[in-house]
């Protein structure tokens, strides 16, 4: 319980509050300080604390917004995403979401690798790897991007796979690909199903409700070819990574949360408002 070191990156100052995660990758901790004034993406040695490299966020003044602050701009403008470590092209790339952008740095040096442009302003979830793509969405019916990883420079012409310019409805969590196939659970407690190679939608599904609140803050996860989402009643809807709409089973704690499954060693974990719920089959 001793504490081994501390950093202070400086104040924090944004109406909606934090939700970035630390990333721990080989000697180094990742953390994004932002989002507002001063937000930047910062390595630091995880047995120090000490600085590596940092990346200063650049600001940005939108124009002729599409997303949910269209005919207001500025708007609301900031990242809340986490980054992800990924491999691509035999090296290890560190992927950010910053507003407007999809950005990848050389984990090790903070060397900008590549950047992707076509994200709307504000960015609610975190980028997600899978089957050679990153798939990345904004929030406030945002933009969302499919791009693969492994180039250098500005790839928003040559490795973009598709665009979504405007969501039809509002995402807070990040999505899950399986099968060719990229499952996400929007605000409304709706699960769209969009295919990975064009991001054309094969299918949007109303879950059955076990309770009042069907809306839902929360990602999805995957494990053994299934979805698991969880809604704000604390349902938690099991469903086949399949083309087609196929519910395995509804289960429900009864108590309210905000918060995504989390999987270790064939236990489920889920925290709601009032408790901390570990689930297994063992």
């Amino acid at each position: 319980g001793k504490e081994l070191w501390r950093r202070d990156l400086g104040k924090q100052d944004h109406e909606w509050g934090y939700a970035s995660s630390p990333v721990i990758q080989g000697g180094l901790c990742f953390v994004y300080h932002g989002p507002g004034d001063g937000a930047k993406l910062v390595a630091l040695d995880k047995k120090t604390g000490q600085t590596v490299w940092q990346f200063d966020e650049p600001k940005i003044t939108p124009k002729d917004r599409t997303d949910g602050f269209k005919g207001r701009e500025p708007g609301m403008i900031g990242s809340w995403s986490t980054p992800l470590v990924l491999a691509a092209q035999g090296r290890e790339e560190l992927v950010m979401n910053f507003p407007q952008q999809l950005r990848a740095f050389d984990p090790k040096t903070g060397k900008d690798l590549w950047v992707c442009e076509g994200l709307n302003p504000l960015i609610y979830t975190s980028p997600v790897y899978g089957e050679g793509v990153v798939v990345t969405m904004g929030g406030f019916f945002g933009s969302a991007l499919a791009v693969k990883p492994g180039g250098q420079g500005d790839v928003t012409a040559t490795a973009r796979v598709w665009r979504e310019e405007r969501a039809k409805k509002n995402r807070c969590g990040s999505c899950v690909i399986s099968g060719g196939l990229a499952f996400f659970l929007n605000m409304e407690g709706f699960l769209e199903c969009t295919e990975m190679a064009t991001g054309r939608q094969v299918w949007e599904e109303r879950l059955p409700d076990a309770g009042a609140k069907s809306s839902s803050w929360s990602s999805p996860v995957l494990a053994n070819g299934l979805v698991y989402t969880v809604n704000q009643s604390g349902d938690t809807h099991v469903l086949r990574a399949a083309p087609k709409l196929d519910v395995v089973a509804v289960n429900s704690v009864g108590e309210l949360s905000n918060s995504s499954l989390a999987l270790s060693d064939g236990e489920i974990f889920l925290r709601t408002h009032q408790r901390l719920w570990c689930l297994s089959e063992k």
